[in-house]
Formats: structure tokens, sequence, C-alpha cells
């Protein structure tokens, strides 16, 4: 076997394989990723040290659900079924995977992904969902790229070309600054501050609260570890432990560091014991450790890191798996170590095994009672790749492949002072590990395990050490293993909770709660739904072990992938007490403008998170709208512009929901340009049930005017030509067959934005908020809005007015009509069409819908986007000393104003009530400014959409500097 090699070819056990061998469940061949390891932090009442903290685990992901990138950040309030219990006031954090692509580029393994941290405020009976990147400089590196440029786990990242085989070395030296710090396994309290944990020796801290991250840790700096296991066990007293590694000249040591409780843990840590390890160029793989009354606990098993594989892949750029290697000959070291004294006091030998988590550990009547999730060898790792596990339904070995089962060893601390025994160990590795209790059939006088009730077994061997067999404690793999851990660290306990790793099951995403003293357990699951890690959290005034809830984030599949939740499980019963749901989560937000290039945005902090070139998707597109249509079911619809050697054409695209949404991007419509050197300028379309609509203006972009001027830099407003004496041409086009269907004109104007459109009774209504002419673009220059002398002049520049045009669809072809005979039949509308005898054309004539002006319209977008409406808002220009803010009934012709004196609204947001059954049942948003000595106020005003009255504002004074005025906005929800 090729060294650090783990694609592993090892028998499996029947122990591991009790249950019948079927290909994993349909809904298992997508996987989504919510979180990993969670800690419950109660309200400030409660001391952090106390909390229910979680030594949290590593991420078994039932993998189960649509395998999703996670690149939002967000934060939304819940729908509660049954009941949150009131006594639980709290936050339960999480932290996991999020996001498994950077630019182009797909990490290969879930330990990869970046780190992506949760929150579920629970105050009341209600809960809030909130989620937030770790700003890692990992994950800052990688953004900033656009690729992945720190090695992970199992990914490699692109080779530096400007990195010398010099500076490769000298990483060797600072393992710390040369390894990610990607921490996405687990979180734990310091004192009274949070720390997201990885394998790195470098923590995050982070802000309970507002999930921020708040700063780093280098523990390498601090105790001169080179690693540290993800699960610190926080005692009572708030004193952190943690199992580490050091190097030095006499080779690699296991470290256990304290942390003693107080303001100044790390600069305050120290080293309480040292064991070396068994091989020195191959130290174990460490993920947790065990601790009781007297002793630390170290599990030494045969997967190890490759020391020679650590300096290749610096050398070379291979993932950290790569320098894993496993010895499936060789047994696996128990090491008990004296708390007082920091020696190594005993240790046992067990067969070979891995494993990620211990469940607990206690002493006994002399015995050392350890129990662990163990997996006959690491072949579960080689699962976890990306590929692996989209693959899973195609793999027959899948399941075989992640089987596990939870084991209890218990390690007698009286031993005989000659061997009872001179058996070899041949007669142990001649039964396997899924027989742990066939042994004492054949020598029971010689069990050193002297535990009443306990099947598990201890022999002395012939050179002096103990050999430990353990006992089964559940038939099914139980993973994320947690327990009271408050109140049973440590000590004899009953009862522990975790998720089932046994993905062929009917519903892979089962509950367990093992009771470890009756061998008996309780399961909870729901088709299609798939829970994190459980979290055990006592009641305020519980007596027995399990008087408690279990909290447990949710995550569904097939057609649920944008759904969240938080289960509450009564811990005695598994029932389930209630729940909260967040449905419709948003997808990533991303900011427009006319260039074919958006910007990812993060809706939380307002950082750029990465940046888009649509150009690279829509081959030849050179600009597109910056009022892209979202559609009900989340595809994005957009009008743009592409240029190739038969000429421009007016391209719609569609982007689906999805994981590569950019990637599969799709034209569903061309329309060439009705003048090839002169296209339309289009900042909007429109969009109904069967048709786009494209309003072609005589506002154009001019391509003579940029080839004159040799490609020499232009600005595009000196490329906008403007025709008065051509038409306005409005091209409907089919969404199922993107042909052209109807064509019609109007006299000149000029537009930014449609505010609606929608089909009735044979006929298209569209409704435009329309300039005569674009003098606007010129006196939208800075200089000129300057050189106003007073406020009323804002009149000139704000022109325009709303029109409703309708479109008859008829075929003018056959159509036999006379001359000025109006083709709209609607009723209650003053709009007209009719078939010009110049050219064939229908020539359509508006009706305003209100003598106010209105520019920035916005409807129930959310609800009425393409159908027949009533409602729209706007800002106005109305009165001497103010702008307004505008509600235009477009179906009566009234309106409604807000206006107050030096002050201006930005462009107003719907924003419907839960429950609304009227349009305009809900409230507006709109951003406040003030003039004169006010300017650096700023402020958010809430309107009642019915009665435009104000409901409320806030306003926040003294600002740095003048806030600028804003264009367009979304509410995210």
């Amino acid at each position: 076997m090729v060294e650090g090699d783990l694609q592993l070819s090892v028998p499996q056990p029947e122990f591991f394989d009790k249950s019948p061998m079927h290909t994993p469940s349909k809904v298992l061949k997508n996987l989504d990723l919510l979180s990993v390891n969670g800690l419950f932090v109660p309200k400030p009442q409660y001391s952090p040290s106390n909390a229910s903290t979680a030594h949290s685990s590593l991420v078994h992901s039932p993998a189960v659900r649509r395998f999703h990138t996670q690149t939002k950040e967000l934060r939304r309030k819940s729908v509660v079924s049954g009941e949150i219990p009131s006594w639980i006031n709290g936050s339960l954090l999480r932290n996991g995977p999020g996001s498994i692509k950077v630019g182009d580029m797909i990490f290969n393994h879930l330990f990869d992904a970046s780190a992506l941290l949760h929150r579920f405020n629970i105050v009341g009976g209600k809960v809030t969902y909130q989620c937030r990147f770790l700003k890692s400089e990992t994950y800052k590196k990688n953004l900033a790229a656009n690729r992945i440029v720190v090695s992970e786990f199992g990914t490699s990242s692109v080779p530096d070309p400007c990195q010398s085989i010099f500076e490769k070395v000298a990483t060797l030296f600072k393992p710390a600054e040369a390894n990610s710090d990607n921490a996405m396994i687990s979180i734990y309290p310091f004192n009274d501050e949070y720390f997201a944990f990885t394998e790195s020796p470098i923590i995050h801290q982070i802000d309970p609260e507002t999930l921020e991250t708040l700063d780093k840790v280098n523990l390498s700096d601090e105790i001169g570890i080179v690693n540290h296991t993800s699960h610190p066990h926080v005692m009572p007293d708030g004193t952190v432990f943690n199992l580490g590694m050091s190097v030095s000249k006499s080779g690699p040591a296991y470290n256990i560091i304290c942390f003693p409780q107080g303001e100044r843990m790390f600069e305050n840590a120290r080293i309480v014991a040292e064991v070396p390890t068994r091989w020195k160029l191959h130290p174990s793989y460490m993920h947790t450790f065990g601790i009781t009354e007297n002793f630390f606990i170290i599990v030494e098993q045969p997967l190890t890191v490759s020391v020679p594989a650590v300096i290749k892949s610096q050398l070379t750029n291979e993932p950290m798996i790569s320098c894993l290697k496993w010895f499936p000959d060789k047994l696996t070291y128990i090491y008990l170590i004296d708390r007082d004294s920091g020696e190594l006091k005993f240790t046992f030998h067990a067969e070979a095994f891995f494993y990620l988590h211990i469940i607990n550990q206690f002493e006994k009547d002399d015995h050392v009672v350890l129990d662990i999730s163990c997996y006959r060898d690491p072949e579960m790792l080689n699962c976890m790749y990306i590929d692996s596990m989209k693959d899973m339904q195609n793999n027959p070995d899948y399941a075989k492949m992640f089987r596990g089962r939870p084991l209890r060893f218990v390690l007698p601390l009286n031993r005989p002072k000659k061997p009872k025994s001179l058996t070899s160990l041949k007669i142990f590795f001649s039964k396997s590990l899924e027989d742990p209790n066939d042994a004492s059939d054949v020598i029971d006088n010689n069990n050193l395990v002297m535990l009443k009730d306990s099947e598990a077994a201890a022999f002395s061997m012939p050179d002096g050490s103990v050999f430990c067999k353990p006992e089964l404690l559940c038939d099914l793999g139980c993973e994320t293993p947690r327990i009271n851990y408050e109140k049973n660290l440590g000590l004899d306990y009953q009862f522990f909770y975790a998720i089932s790793s046994d993905v062929d099951l009917e519903n892979p995403g089962t509950l367990i709660k093992v009771d470890v003293k009756k061998k008996t357990k309780l399961t909870w699951c729901e088709n299609n739904c798939y829970p994190s890690e459980p979290i055990f959290v006592q009641t305020p005034e519980s007596q027995d072990e399990d008087d408690g809830v279990i909290l447990a984030s949710l995550v569904w599949g097939n057609g649920d992938e944008n759904r969240v939740g938080l289960l509450v499980l009564d811990a005695k019963t598994m029932t389930e007490i209630g729940r909260c749901e967040f449905k419709d989560l948003p997808g990533p937000f991303y900011t427009f403008v006319e260039f074919p290039v958006i910007h990812q945005i993060n809706p939380t902090t307002l950082e750029t998170e990465n940046t888009v070139k649509v150009l690279k998707y829509v081959k030849g597109l050179v600009y597109h709208t910056s009022h892209p249509h979202v559609m009900p079911d989340g595809t994005v619809f957009n009008l743009g512009l592409s240029v190739s050697l038969t000429g421009p054409k007016y391209k719609i695209f569609g982007l689906k929901t999805g994981e590569k949404c950019f990637e599969n991007a799709q034209i569903v419509a061309e329309v060439p340009v009705r003048w090839k050197f002169n296209p339309g300028y289009m900042h909007t379309f429109g969009v109904t049930e069967n048709f786009f609509i494209i309003v072609e203006q005589p506002l154009t972009i001019s391509v003579a005017v940029k080839l004159k001027k040799n490609f020499k830099k232009t600005t595009v407003s000196e490329l906008m030509k403007w025709s008065p004496k051509e038409n306005c041409r409005f091209c409907v086009v089919n969404r199922q067959t993107g042909k052209v269907e109807y064509e019609f004109e109007s006299e000149a104007f000029t537009y930014f934005h449609i505010i609606n459109q929608y089909e009735k009774d044979n006929h298209i209504v569209i409704d435009i908020c329309c300039l005569s002419d674009a003098s606007v673009l010129n006196k939208l220059y800075l200089e000129s809005i300057k050189e106003l002398e007073k406020e009323s002049d804002l009149l000139k520049i704000t022109l325009a007015k709303p029109f409703r045009f309708v479109l008859p669809l008829c075929n003018v072809k056959i159509l036999s009509c006379k001359e000025n005979e109006n083709l709209v039949t609607l009723p209650n509308t003053k709009a007209s069409a009719y078939v010009k005898s110049s050219n064939g054309m229908i020539f359509c004539v508006p009706e305003p819908l209100s003598d106010s002006r209105c520019e920035l319209p916005r409807i129930n977008y959310e609800n009425y986007l393409g159908k027949e409406y009533k409602f729209v808002y706007g800002v106005s220009f109305e009165k001497d000393n103010s702008n307004s803010l505008i509600k235009i009934d477009v179906v009566n012709k009234t309106s409604i104003l807000w206006t107050e004196s030096n002050c201006y609204p930005s462009e107003p947001i719907f924003v419907p009530s839960p429950n609304s059954k009227s349009e305009d049942d809900g409230i507006v948003l709109a951003a406040l400014l003030w003039g004169g000595n006010y300017e650096k106020r700023v402020g958010l005003l809430v309107l009642n959409a019915v009665t435009m009255k104000e409901l409320g504002r806030c306003e926040f004074r003294n600002m740095p500097s003048p806030v600028p005025k804003c264009f367009h906005g979304w509410f995210a929800r």
C-alpha cells in the first residue's frame, strides 16, 4: 500500500454488517449540509461555563439531501408548531460546512467546505434563525482570489507560482500559518467568549449574538502545539482541557493542555501531561479524548499522520488526507494519565479500530469505563468525498463502508502480579470485534473485568499488557453522540443521544436515545427530514439524568431544500414537543448594473463576497438590464444585448435556482434589433404568464459613434443617441417558443421603468413611467443638479408620468378593420390601438394613469408580478418644497401622497403582511434623507400601505458624513 493512501480494501467484519445490505434509500441521492457541531448558550443569567457545552461532534451528515453549496448569510423568523417550552431561553449555536464552491472550483471533501455559523435564538417560545460565514484567513484568501488558494483536508489548492522552494520549506516551521484555519467543526466557550474550532491550532472568536468573527488565537504561539482536537472539555468551574500534539528534538508527543478559568486563559495555558507517540514518524490522528475524575484518556488508534508525507505535501501541494496512513494489523492503545501528576499510569490494548468520537467515560469500582463510536477501519472518511456522496446511490458498498457501532471498553485498574494466562493474542484475533464477548467463552476464568452486569472483557497477556474486548451498546450506528454533559461528563451515566450512521435505514436521518445500562433504544425519525447532532438541554429543576429536551436543527430533501427548522423533543420519550420552520430561504443576493458583471453581497454585513461575469455564461453578452425578474419558483429572467458577426440582438436569458445557476444559464429568446448600429437602451423589460415584452425606445446606443472614435475610451453617455422622429416598438415574445408573436408601435418616448404588465381578455396591458424625451439624462449630471437654485427646480428633471398601453393580441394580416378603428376592446380604458396604413403596424395610444409625476415605481411584486393589479407606489415631486411618496390606484385613477418638508424618501418597497387578504394589505418601507443642516441624518420610514399614513420610523443622526441617495433596493426576509 502506498503511504497515505486511504482507498483501503479491508474485509468488513460481520459485527458492522448486521443490518440487511441494500442500496441507500432513494432520498440519499442528494445531500445538503446544515451544520456539524453545536452549543446551547443560555441567556446571561446562566454562567457560560455552566452552559450545555458542546464538546460537539464531527459532521455526520446522514448524507441525505440535495447537495447544496451554501453561499448566503441571513436572518429569519420562524413559524412554530406545537410548543417550544418557555423555560428554554438562549441560543443554539452550530458550526459546519457552508459552501463547497469557490469561484469555479469545487472542494473535494465534506471537511473542506467554508465554515458557516448558525444561530437559533429562542426566547419566550419564539425562534429566529441566522447564519454567517466564519471570516477565517482561508475564507478571505479564497474569496479574494475567487478560487481555492489554501489546501484543505481533501482538496489541493491552486499552486502559487510566486512561491519558491525555499518559501515552501520555510512553511514547514510555521505549520499554523501554512495550513488552513477554516474552523468548521465545533464551538466552545472560554470564560465568556466563544470560539470556533477545527484541528488547526488557530481558533476564531465569534460573537454569539451577531455571529461576527471577532478575533483569532494562534495556540501554536501560546503553547507550542502543532494541532489539537476539535473537542476540548469544559469543566464545571470553567477550566478547559484539550489534547494537542507538539514536536521536539525527541520526536512528537501528545500533550494535555490546561486553560485555567479566568480572564487570561490563553496566556496562562500550560501543558499538564505529555505522552510520547508510539511511532515517531506516525503520530495517531486525534479528534477527541476522555476525562474522568482522576484520569485523562488518550485513545491512540492506528490511523496515523505520516510525518514524511506531511513534509512532502508541503512541497508538492497535496491535501491533508494524503498524509493519513492506516495500519490495520496494529493494535489500538488506550492510555490513562494521572490528572494530578501528569504521569502515564496505565496502558491497555485493543483490536485495531477507527473512531472520531468518545461518547463518555467514567470510573467505577477500580475500573474505567470508556464508550466509543467505533468503525472497523477509516473507510468512512472516503465516503465523505463530495463525489462519493453524490454517487452513493450507485455504490452498493457505501452503507457497508459507513457501518459503525457504539462499543464499551472496560479497563481494569487492578492487575495480577503474574499473568493468569499464557494465551497468545492470536486467539483474540480469531474472534472479530463484531462478537466482542466470545473471548469470555474461551477463557472466562481469566477475565479481569469484575464490574457487575458488564459483558466487556480484559485479559492479561504474556508480555504483561492487558488486552480489552468491548461489549455492544446498541445495534445501530451512532454518530455525533451527546450526553447530559453538564451533569454527567466523566461520571457514571445511563443515556446518550446520537444520529444513526446507518445510511441504508428506511429513514437515514434517525435520532437515537440509547440506554447504556439496559441496552435499549428509542428513536425519532420523519420521512425526507434530516436532523443534526442532538443537543441535550436539561430542565431548570431536573432530577433525573434525562429530564430535559433534545434540540436538533432540521433540513429536508426532495424539493424542500430551501427549508430549515429546529426540532424540540422530550428527552425522556423522544416524542416531539414542538418545532419551528423557516421556509423559502432566499438564495444569494446580487447587485446589478447594466454591464454584464454583477457582485454577490452579504445581506447581513453588506460585504462584497463574489463577482460573477455574466458574459462568461451568456455568449456575446455586452450588457443587460438592471431589473431582472425573479419568478415564484426562484427562476430569474433578464434582458441583455449581445453582439456577433450577424449584428446585435436582444437576448432574454434564464437562470434557474440551484447550485450552478450561472453555469446553467439558458437563452430563451433572441430578437434582432431594429437598427443594427443603434440598439435601443434597455433598463427593464416585462414578463407575463405567456409572454416577455421588450419595449425598444428610440434612445439608442450608437455603435457607429464607437467605431468613429476608433475604440478610444468613451463614456456611455457619449454613445447615447435620441431619435425623436422614430417610434417606440413593443415586441411581444412567446415564453415557450422564444419567437416574436406580436409587434406594436407608439409615439417616441423614453423610459427607465415599467410598472407592471399583465394579460387580460386577449390583450396585454403594460404600464410605464414615460418621459417625452431623453433630456433627463443631461439634467442628471452632477454639475447640472448643483446649479438648481431651489428644490422646486427638481420638477424640471422629474417629468415622468405613468401611462397605460393596451396591446390587442390580433393578427392584422387577416384582420379586416376600418381606418382609425380602435382595436382595444377592454372595458374601462381610454387607451387605444389602430392599424397604421403606412406600414400595417398596430399603433398604440396610451392613457394617463395619473396627473402626478411618478418614478421608481414598485408594486406588490411578490403576489402581482405579471398579473392584473390595482396599486403602484413611487417617488413623486408634487410640492415646491419637498419630494413625496405616492400611491396610485390605476383602476380608479386616484392617488394618495405622503410628504414631509426637507425630507427626501427613497424608492418605496412594498412588504405584504403575513396573512394579507387584499393587494395593499401591508406596509411601505422607504429610506429617508434630509437636506440643509440635516444632511448627516438618515432614517427608515414605515407607512400603512392602505392609507399611506406613517406607522413609525427610526432615525440615525449625526452620521460621520452625509449619506448619499440610493436608487433601488430589495426587502430580504
